[in-house]
């Protein structure tokens, strides 16, 4: 695998030269300023330039689209501050989290004075000035939260890509900050490799077997570097839970450990320990679990139900070897969760600072056990999931990075001085195939400065298409019409309003509406007006309009797990249709029949056909590898088949599974790009698709001068 400096992926149809800058001078000529102002702009106000990973260090790239959303928001927000009499500056910067240096002890002596002053007198002088200080420094780094001892700055941290493929899919780095193992997305499955930083080099040490599911195979280091430990279904067993593997990380047989493992693990800090999560569905709860290294001596540290329990992401064991953070909020409480810190020894609980999230990811420690870098996405504010660093025990908050990528899988070397995260981008646009052929595929929407319909479309009945739209100013809902002209934008009012469904009458649309208090299904008439809430829950969403427009259904996990409802289009009390879904849910086109992601233990989700009226098991069948759930299902214009997404080699193509048996036909055949939400229009003419691109990156942050 080539790990050679490319360019990454652009948004289909776009040339890459025309969205490349290349240097320094490229960059500035585009901006039509000087290079030490767009140097300047960089270091001081979050210019998205990136690191070149070659024998040139020195040299940079950008991308004009990023560069232009950088722009008109740098605008905006100047021009809102010379409204408002403010002083323009640029964004506050956070120093980037790295272990504090030890101050020796001489450095804290007093002075030698004249030999003329007594004794006595120089060792008082010298007993205040060494009180003062010691005083001083615990002060400046106890109380104030060693603000200024941290490490470089962001603007001296070094930001390098170490993958190239776009399709790597999880990573961790090693102890001593000179490895990093990730999974890669090949044409034959997903595999692990260790990448050497200093060579730029790789070597697979786990082949195409592992499991295909959006987390990868959540890695992990042990602490002295000599073992991955890895998550991987097991598939062989016919359980349908995960088990944690570990495997020489030169190579060599996999060992299984323990089974039903719902997370990636961390360790004690002298590495005789783990912690992990899992999760219970009979139970409906989530425990946090320790172990052996060697994955015997299993012990509960405490559990939680699952709609406020602790999510799937990894636990953090804190150097001191006293606490384990992990992030709460499962379930109802999908969208507000948050960080606690858990007793190792008595399971005693307690919140860390008091800010809430639309989701945390993976977090680690600083060496100095005083605060957690970790990763989230705020709950309205920001679409995109950044990295910040919480202070322990005092909870202060401080972003780390802003910009207009996501980061996943954070983890950082033992001594604090290296972070490797995924970082991933997203391109997408709205594309038309006359009767599902991809050969005659059309570009709709531009995509360029913008991600369009990934977050879901609806035809509505004037024959427009009303989707969701993340651009520089944020995210709203837009309209166009089939050929792409007379594009518009869709006012629903607050809150990030996603997966519009049009009612068939022309009177209403729903849609889903997330705020800080919950998601829940709206109503707006057909001009964006009247708006209504229909729903009330914690995590509602996913609605669909009927045929005759007089009732809908939608997914809610307030429960703890997904159940699918229907309701009038007035509002009112729910039906519950089915306790099994588990998403992707889409009504027939005589709203008789739904196609949905359903669970069978001791299977995992297979799709099934049920009853809209009682959920009435009409077939299910299992879905080959490769489904992507995300992209939801469809239905044939004649109602007599299921259409499904399927990912092989990077590539998103839709199938046709019949409902009367026989094997599943393809429907689309393109040879690049992902699939993120499709749908035929009424009439059955046009398959309308949100098509584009996703570009995971394995990229390391250097704190280190």
């Amino acid at each position: 695998m080539s790990h050679r400096e490319v360019p990454p992926p652009i948004t289909l149809g776009e040339s890459r030269l025309d969205n490349f800058l290349d240097s320094w001078k490229e960059i500035a000529a585009y901006l039509g300023r000087e290079v030490r102002t767009v140097q300047r702009w960089e270091k001081n106000e979050g210019l998205p330039v990136h690191r070149q990973i070659h024998e040139k260090l020195g040299t940079v790239y950008a991308y004009k689209s990023e560069i232009d959303a950088w722009w008109r928001e740098r605008s905006a927000k100047l021009a809102s501050k010379s409204e408002n009499g403010e002083i323009a500056e640029g964004p506050r910067i956070v120093t980037w989290p790295a272990g504090a240096p030890e101050i020796p002890d001489e450095k804290l002596t007093a002075a030698t004075l004249p030999r003329k002053v007594s004794r006595l007198a120089i060792y008082a002088i010298a007993a205040a000035g060494l009180i003062g200080i010691v005083l001083g420094l615990y002060e400046f780094l106890h109380v104030r939260g060693w603000r200024l001892m941290r490490g470089a700055s962001l603007q001296a941290m070094q930001i390098t890509r170490l993958s190239f493929t776009g399709q790597v899919k999880d990573d961790a780095i090693s102890p001593d900050g000179k490895y990093v193992a990730f999974v890669n997305l090949d044409s034959g499955g997903r595999s692990v490799w260790v990448y050497q930083i200093a060579t730029r080099s790789s070597a697979q040490v786990v082949p195409d077997d592992i499991g295909w599911w959006p987390w990868g195979a959540r890695l992990t280091f042990s602490p002295d570097g000599t073992y991955i430990y890895y998550e991987n279904l097991d598939s062989t067993e016919g359980t349908g839970l995960y088990g944690l593997y570990r495997v020489p990380m030169v190579g060599g047989t996999p060992r299984k450990l323990i089974t039903d493992v719902d997370s990636a693990v961390t360790f004690s800090p002298d590495g005789q320990r783990l912690a992990f999560m899992r999760n219970s569905n009979q139970r409906v709860e989530a425990a946090l679990m320790t172990a052996d290294s060697d994955g015997t001596n299993e012990r509960t540290v405490a559990v939680r139900k699952r709609e406020s329990g602790f999510t799937f992401e990894a636990p953090a064991w804190s150097p001191n070897g006293k606490v384990i953070a992990a992030a709460i909020g499962y379930g109802g409480e999908l969208i507000r969760q948050r960080i606690e810190v858990v007793a190792a020894d008595t399971g005693r609980e307690t919140l860390l600072g008091t800010r809430s999230w639309r989701f945390v990811g993976r977090m680690g420690w600083l060496p100095n056990g005083r605060g957690l870098v970790f990763v989230a996405r705020e709950n309205t504010s920001s679409t995109n999931a950044q990295i910040w660093q919480v202070d322990f025990p005092g909870g202060g908050l401080h972003r780390v990075t802003n910009d207009l990528a996501d980061y996943f899988c954070l983890t950082g070397s033992a001594d604090g001085g290296y972070w490797a995260a995924l970082q991933e981008k997203v391109a997408s646009s709205l594309w038309a195939s006359p009767k599902g052929d991809s050969a005659r595929a059309r570009q709709i929407t531009p995509g360029v400065d913008s991600v369009d319909g990934n977050s879901g479309f609806t035809w509505t009945a004037d024959g427009r298409i009303l989707y969701t739209s993340l651009h520089a100013g944020g995210e709203s809902m837009r309209s166009v019409g089939p050929d792409g002209r007379s594009v518009k934008d869709f006012s629903l009012g607050p809150g990030q309003n996603r997966r519009p469904s049009a009612c068939p009458n022309g009177r209403y649309i729903l849609y889903t509406s997330q705020s800080d208090t919950g998601r829940n299904v709206w109503r707006a008439d057909s001009e964006g007006k009247e708006i209504k809430q229909l729903t009330f829950g914690n995590d509602d969403g996913y609605a669909q309009c009927s045929r005759d427009s007089k009732w809908f259904i939608y997914g809610s996990s307030n429960k703890g797990h997904p159940i699918l409802f229907k309701m009038t289009i007035e509002g009112g009390q729910p039906i519950p249709i089915s306790d099994k879904y588990r998403g992707a849910a889409r009504l027939s086109p005589d709203s008789r029949w739904v196609a949905a992601a359903f669970e069978d233990p001791p299977k995992h989700n297979e799709m099934a056909v049920i009853s809209a009226n009682g959920g009435e098991l009409r077939s299910a069948f299992e879905v080959p590898e490769g489904v992507d759930w995300n992209a939801n299902l469809a239905w044939t214009p004649d109602g007599r088949g299921v259409i499904y997404s399927v990912i092989r080699g990077g590539v998103s193509n839709l199938w046709i599974r019949p409902l009367s048996g026989g094997a599943d036909t393809p429907l689309t055949d393109f040879k690049e790009g992902h699939i993120f939400s499709f749908n035929w229009s009424p009439d059955g003419s046009q398959l309308v698709l949100a098509r584009g691109s996703i570009t995971d990156d394995a990229v390391l942050f250097t704190s280190r001068k």
